[in-house]
């Protein structure tokens, strides 16, 4: 059997990747094909098994590198890891940056938001917490206006699905909604739609459009 440097010298330079039970690899310059056949075929166990051992290797780190992230963003949000923004200068602006799961834990309660390429802190954590908080502190910071806002949806749907009840108790159709839109059809001599969405007695959403002249 090849030795093990040669085994991996042909795969760097036939190009070589399995595919199943077969081999993808292309001839080197000025080699034909049959050539290259002739050689990878006479050397195709030694091939595989270094392919599988390399997914093998692939396979346990990325799981390894699975598990550290998920018990990093388990530390982070029960608050053993604290989170310490990097301060970076936008004309004369600080902007407080924070990235992978501490980014992530911090949007989700509210106290950061994706803006341009990073992921920065809202000012008033920063001003009520300074540089050097924990996602549990943060959370009750931001608590408040995490209940106003579900408050706000629970009463959104509540009203919502009234109105289907309504549609389907009296057999008429309820609008739900209705908003300016650009104009779909190119035929038609406008710029803007007037939309307007229903709610249907069999529970259905109908949506009706209107052309503005």
């Amino acid at each position: 059997m090849a030795e093990l440097s040669e085994v991996q010298q042909l795969i760097a330079e036939y190009h070589i990747e399995r595919e199943g039970d077969r081999l993808r690899f292309r001839a080197r310059p000025g080699q034909s094909d049959k050539a290259a056949v002739q050689i990878v075929a006479s050397h195709k166990p030694a091939i595989m098994a270094e392919l599988l051992r390399r997914e093998k290797e692939a396979a346990e780190r990325e799981a390894a590198e699975e598990a550290t992230r998920i018990e990093e963003a388990r530390a982070i949000r029960a608050g053993e890891i604290t989170i310490k923004p990097t301060v970076t200068d936008y004309d004369g602006i600080p902007l407080y940056v924070v990235r992978g799961e501490a980014a992530e834990a911090l949007k989700e309660i509210g106290a950061a938001r994706d803006i341009a390429y990073s992921t920065q802190v809202n000012w008033e954590i920063i001003d009520a917490l300074g540089m050097e908080f924990t996602i549990p502190q943060a959370a009750e910071l931001t608590r408040p206006a995490r209940e106003a806002a579900a408050a706000k949806q629970r009463a959104r749907e509540e009203e919502r699905q009234a109105k289907f009840a309504e549609a389907r108790e009296t057999g008429q159709r309820v609008e739900l909604r209705s908003w300016m839109a650009g104009c779909n059809d190119p035929r038609e001599e406008c710029s803007m739609d007037h939309v307007t969405e229903y709610a249907m007695p069999d529970g259905t959403i109908r949506r009706v459009r209107r052309h503005t002249w």
